[in-house]
């Protein structure tokens, strides 16, 4: 890394009292008198062990401080200051710069301790105090760091001594490099300017070029008049062919692009005047690439600048450079242009161009860093905004709609009634009423189509609600200008009752607006408390075209199901208003509730409605084998949502295009979930009523017993159900992503950086060692050894987006500037070459609007670390062999995976995600499995104590064969919605150790090599599995582990895996409930060293081993070969277990326990179970246990009720939710073993923890 990065990007502002313990070293802390802008974030400071090699010859660090020591460097520096002034001939480069060495170090220890803030008893503090006075002596005698800073440089400018320039190129370059990074201004800059064109004299071009590329955009930044900007400008560019490298173009340009928008024209005419141009000839002549384009849009600059004919026309070279990922070309460009209409022409054309090809966010940022006005372009600048509405784009579209406001109250801008309207839809899209008002009330005549656009807006807010939050809960006003059809969707989204006669008093409804309607009632029937209001809305009297949008929205939704509740009362009021509805829309609603006359004739829409009706009515659909394929797939969805997902899920499979994937699976497991959701709990946001946890009375009871376990009933009617737990709100779609991806900030006020670190790692990527079996014999051969081989460097490469708000063109522009091989692109498809790290209170922004694919080069070791905030949407990020040209897909999990690119979040870091795909990352180094979100290294140990655990959202993506599909260690509040976990090479979804309040729904895993589709391992809490489909894994469909406690397992489908359906592994307090667990090779449901497990309302059915299966093992015989650690895993050999209203049919025996202490059953429902109803511990009793199971219910007890060691208390229990077993007396009594049970002779808790000794 240059010197100068050393200071610039590595003074941690956020770590002051770090920073303090680096001024020493020289960091420019200078630089940082002024209070920054929030958004700025520098990246992390160097640790003592990591300083380049160079810096050795500094000054000690804090350690070493001591006020003798400061008064020594003062008398030194003051002493040579004198001489030197004296004596002509004593003066040199290094002499000067030893002075400045001791004066900046003094200097720097003051404002250190300033930055800093540190405590005034404090070491620091006391030789800042020091530090001042002695300053004040030098100052006073006339000695400044700056005065000894640019009498170094002059000196070094004039030297004649050839000596000076011969030796070593780095010491005399650390040197320089310190006094340019420490001070600032204009006359700086001068002398920069001076010392580069000396440097290239002496034939060290690459320092001369350095130069420009770090400290001209340093200096330039700082700047607060143009004429300033002007001068620095004007003498760069007369000087770039002194210099020599066409690099110094790339740097002017940057300059140029980066300048304010108002200055920008002027100032690029002076600079295209000023470049000489045979030296851009030359470097023309020799470029290919992105660089031809660049050093083409100068060659026409300065051709039109210096009244030559140009080689090109200005079209020709807009065509080639407007759709480049890189602006800079295409800004260089316009800049040519003098006459401003003619600027704002050619940039609205490409504006359109960008939008045609999908690539709005590009066109976003040519229209605001080129000063494209909306009077200008206004129908680039409204058809722009519709585009990043319709991506749901919020942040933009308040920009460029208060863009519009603005010219149009300043009266440069008068917009027509079409354009109008249509600027008014775009903002309906971001869903903000407020901000509609605004628009709305500065455009003449808009006022009352306002007030209809913000109610509209109110209403599309049902769509993206927050996942806390109930429906209804933010009430709906509107105006009595209303249309019908929006204040009725109102009403039934907030609760109310419709008035029909207030209703007929309003306005006639657009069909805009009856097709909002029919999209509301759709996603309002996916809420059971509004159901009833649905089918009084249709059995009311009143306005025939509302109750058929209502009508045509429920029956739309792939789940509704006509034949039981809801549902069916809805389909009886319907039938009722067939004769009355429109022509067109009977056939759709009469094929919904089977009332067709020939069925062979329906396609399309009709075809799956009907399909639907037979499905949910239990009916066969193999008459409709012989149809279209467009046909099967209708039918084959209907099926799956009704009875088997199988049906649905192979061609669903067979879909190349990812997102269409992503999404039909997304609609089958909503539909399925609702389906198995006959309680009405899913996304209800409702807190719990407060209950007592139940206790159950078996005094007085008859009770049998073999000796080894006791049946009895209870003396009231059954075991409780599980009472209504809270249930989030988990119907958002990706624009929950969208419309958080923040704006970057103009060029102009530099709060975006991105650059390029060679020094190796930094905290930010620090990555643990970690030994791990799945490499081939390699141990302990992690992230840091791979990039270390593969660069053949001891300091490999990192880009840090470091501070501001980066898009990914900002971020190869940026790099490209001085690390083209870094990071490269061919048309929309970029690849990453290095590793790369965005460093915390920055943003990198990775979006379809503007690339198609990120490829990460898995041969250069590149991968991506956040330490801030990171989005993905709509791209796809993949790993790629440069050798095959395709991703590093693995498809045998048996072979060891050395290095494979990943995504990783550190604490603090929040990670966004939707419609993307992440293909073919991850492997076992540790936390690099592909897609993680982690806890650990981001800077200092203040940071990792007090940073907030990593979060995210993830909504509507694809995981493909990534090492786990997706992993959190120490998370928090992660919403995992609508995503497909294809072929990963150990687990599907796999949150981790001691994450916490988990939101998992709607997902898809499926075709996991080697273990489980979806699991949670070690002490996650209080997490929802909800809604998720798994299956044709090789290890469990659903797992708890690890002690993780709390979850809520509900409406889920896990079938035709080969192991469990659903199992909990020594973990206890969990409620199944609502899911369907079927033809899985071994059991459908399993508990293992785990109490207080509640299995409600589930269909098992044709499962390979047990359809409820309950027991104790002993690990440390069972898992010797598995590496568990019982300090960091401990277990016990407690298992209980309470089922009721199971339909457990076709499984291989039906219930089973071994070493249970209490299983408890109670109406559940056997299907050709017979004759094995019971295995295990239950077989001898069977009988006796089924028959009271089917009465009043019953309880299994071992006759050794062991003590629980209750390390947490069940949430689930203390609100009432579900019966704890382990709260009973029996558990908690005097006579409860301390020791499990498991030595007591006889006991079903021996037999099964000591089957070798048959104890």
């Amino acid at each position: 890394m240059r010197a100068s990065q050393i200071s610039k990007r590595h003074c941690a502002k956020r770590s002051r009292v770090a920073a303090a313990a680096l001024a020493l070293t020289l960091v420019g802390f200078p630089q940082l008198s002024r209070e920054l802008p929030s958004s700025f974030a520098y990246a992390q400071e160097l640790t003592v062990d990591e300083k380049i090699s160079e810096l050795s010859e500094l000054a000690p660090l804090e350690r070493d401080l001591s006020a003798e020591s400061l008064t020594f460097g003062a008398e030194v520096a003051l002493t040579r200051w004198t001489e030197l002034e004296a004596d002509p001939a004593a003066r040199s480069f290094d002499a000067y710069f030893e002075v400045f060495r001791e004066v900046a170090r003094i200097e720097s220890v003051e404002h250190a301790a300033q930055v800093s803030g540190v405590d005034g008893t404090s070491k620091l503090a006391s030789m800042a105090s020091k530090a001042a006075v002695l300053r004040a002596e030098m100052r006073s005698r006339g000695l400044t760091g700056r005065d000894a800073g640019i009498a170094a440089l002059k000196t070094l400018i004039s030297s004649s001594d050839r000596s000076v320039f011969s030796g070593d190129p780095d010491i005399i370059r650390v040197r320089y490099t310190l006094i340019l990074d420490y001070l600032s201004g204009i006359d700086i800059a001068r002398l920069s300017i001076e010392l580069a064109v000396r440097l290239s004299e002496a034939k060290l071009h690459q320092l001369s070029t350095d130069i420009y590329a770090d400290f001209l955009p340093l200096y330039y930044e700082k700047f607060t008049s143009e004429q300033e900007r002007g001068e620095l400008l004007e003498l760069a560019a007369g000087n770039a062919h002194l210099v020599g490298n066409p690099a110094v173009l790339r740097v002017l340009g940057d300059l140029l692009v980066g300048s304010p928008r108002e200055e920008k024209a002027s100032l690029a005419r002076m600079v295209f005047e000023k470049v000489d141009l045979n030296f851009l000839k030359s470097a023309y002549a020799s470029a290919s690439g992105t660089a031809e384009r660049t050093l083409a849009a100068w060659l026409h600059g300065v051709e039109v600048a210096n009244g030559r004919q140009p080689q090109q026309t200005l079209d020709q070279l807009s065509a080639g450079t407007s759709q480049s990922l890189d602006p800079r070309a295409f800004e260089l460009l316009t800049l040519s242009v003098e006459d401003e209409a003619e600027r704002g022409r050619i940039v609205g054309e490409a504006v359109l161009k960008d939008i045609e090809n999908g690539y709005s966010l590009i066109a976003y940022q040519k229209a605001v860093n080129l000063g494209l006005s909306p009077e200008a372009a206004t129908d680039a600048y409204l058809t722009l905004t519709e585009s990043l509405a319709s991506a749901g784009y919020s942040n933009y579209v308040r920009v460029l709609a208060s863009e519009v406001r603005a010219s149009v109250t300043s009266g440069e801008l008068t917009l027509n009634e079409a354009q109008t309207a249509a600027l008014l839809r775009s903002v309906e899209l971001v869903r903000d009423p407020s901000l509609v008002l605004e628009i709305a009330g500065t455009l003449p005549g808009a006022t009352a189509v306002g007030e209809v656009t913000a109610l509209r807006a109110k209403i599309r807010a049902v769509f993206s609600m927050p996942v806390d939050q109930a429906i209804g809960a933010q009430p709906i006003a509107f105006q009595a200008n209303a249309p019908k059809a929006l204040a009725f969707a109102a009403g039934l989204i907030d609760g109310s009752e419709s008035d029909w006669a207030q209703i007929g008093k309003l306005s006639a409804s657009s069909a805009d607006d009856v097709a909002l309607l029919s999209q509301v009632s759709a996603r309002l029937w996916q809420y059971a408390a509004r159901r009833n209001l649905l089918i009084e809305a249709l059995s009311a009297d009143g306005d025939m075209e509302l109750k058929e949008a209502v009508a045509i929205g429920v029956t739309a939704f792939a789940g509704f199901d006509v034949s039981r509740g809801a549902g069916a009362e809805f389909a009886v009021a319907l039938e009722k208003l067939l004769p009355s509805m429109r022509p067109e829309n009977r056939p759709l609603l009469a094929a919904s509730i089977g009332k067709v006359p020939d069925a062979s004739k329906l396609n399309g829409e009709a075809l799956a409605r009907y399909s639907r009706y037979v499905a949910a009515t239990g009916r066969s659909l193999k008459h409709f084998a012989e149809i279209s394929k467009e046909g099967s797939s209708k039918v084959a969805e209907a099926e799956a949502v009704f009875a088997s997902v199988n049906a649905a899920s192979a061609g669903l499979k067979a879909n190349p295009d990812y997102l269409e994937r992503v999404t039909g699976f997304r609609r089958l497991a909503e539909a399925r979930a609702a389906v198995l959701d006959r309680k009405g709990w899913l996304n209800s946001a409702t807190p719990p009523a407060a209950s007592a946890p139940p206790v159950l009375d078996f005094s007085g009871t008859s009770a049998t017993s073999d000796g080894r376990l006791v049946v009895a009933s209870p003396r009231q009617d059954g075991l409780p159900a599980a009472a209504a737990p809270f249930m989030p709100n988990l119907l958002l779609g990706p624009e929950a992503v969208a419309s958080r991806i923040p704006v970057p900030a103009l060029r102009e006020s530099n709060e975006s950086l991105a650059g390029i670190s060679k020094r190796g790692e930094t905290r930010a990527t620090r990555l643990i060692r970690f030994s791990s079996e799945h490499f081939d014999e390699i141990i302990n051969l992690g992230v840091r050894e791979y990039l270390f081989l593969n660069a053949a460097s001891s300091t490999p490469r990192v880009i840090f987006v470091t501070r501001g708000v980066v898009t990914m063109s900002d971020l190869v522009a940026q790099v490209a500037a001085t690390d083209p091989d870094a990071i490269t692109f061919d048309g929309n498809v970029v690849t990453l070459n290095v590793p790369l790290a965005v460093n915390d209170g920055a943003t990198l922004i990775v979006s379809g609007r503007e690339i198609k694919e990120l490829r990460l080069n898995t041969r250069a070791g590149a991968f991506i670390i956040n330490s801030g905030k990171l989005y993905f949407d709509g791209v796809s990020v993949t790993s790629f062999d440069d050798r095959t040209g395709k991703p590093s897909y693995v498809t045998d999990h048996e072979k060891g995976i050395f290095f494979r690119p990943f995504i990783l979040g550190w604490s603090g870091s929040e990670t966004f995600a939707a419609n993307s795909r992440f293909v073919a990352l991850g492997y076992a180094g540790g936390r690099t499995y592909g897609m993680s979100l982690s806890s650990g290294s981001t800077d200092t140990i203040v940071r990792q104590v007090q940073a907030a655990p990593p979060t995210g959202y993830f909504i509507n993506n694809s995981f493909e064969n990534l090492y786990y599909g997706f992993y959190a260690f120490e998370a928090k509040d992660i919403v995992f919605v609508g995503n497909e976990l294809v072929n990963g090479v150990i687990y599907g979804l796999d949150p981790h150790d001691r994450s916490t309040n988990l939101r998992m729904a709607y997902n898809t895993a499926y075709g996991t090599q080697k273990k489980h589709g979806i699991i949670i391992s070690r002490e996650v809490d209080d997490s929802f599995i909800l809604g998720n489909l798994s299956f044709e894994n090789h290890g469990s469909g659903i797992m708890l582990d690890r002690l993780s406690y709390g979850t809520i397992v509900y409406a889920n489908d896990a079938s035709r895996n080969e192991g469990d359906g659903f199992s909990a592994m020594e973990s206890p307090c969990a409620l199944v409930d609502s899911n369907v667990f079927s033809a899985n090779g071994r059991a459908g449901v399993k508990v293992r060293n785990s109490w207080d497990i509640h299995v409600e309302g589930n269909q098992i059915r044709g499962n390979a081993a047990a359809g409820i299966e309950a027991y104790i093992d002993n690990l440390v015989e069972a898992e010797k070969s598995e590496f568990r650690d019982f300090e960091e895993d401990p277990f016990y050999p407690i298992a209980t277990i309470a089922a009721r209203d199971n339909v457990i049919e076709k499984n291989g025996v039906g219930l089973s326990t071994r070493g249970a202490s209490e299983a408890m059953f109670f109406r559940n429902k056997f299907i050709d179970q017979l004759p094995r109803y019971a295995g295990g511990d239950l077989k001898p009793l069977g009988l006796d246990i089924i028959a009271r199971s089917m009465e009043s219910g019953v309880s299994v007890r071992s006759v050794c009720m062991p003590k629980i060691p209750v390390d947490k208390e069940c949430s689930l229990s203390r609100r009432g939710i579900i019966f704890a077993q382990s709260a009973q007396p029996g558990f908690a009594g005097a006579d409860a073993a301390a020791n499990y049970c498991v030595d007591t002779i006889g006991s079903p808790q021996a037999a099964a923890f000591n089957p070798q000794t048959g104890n």
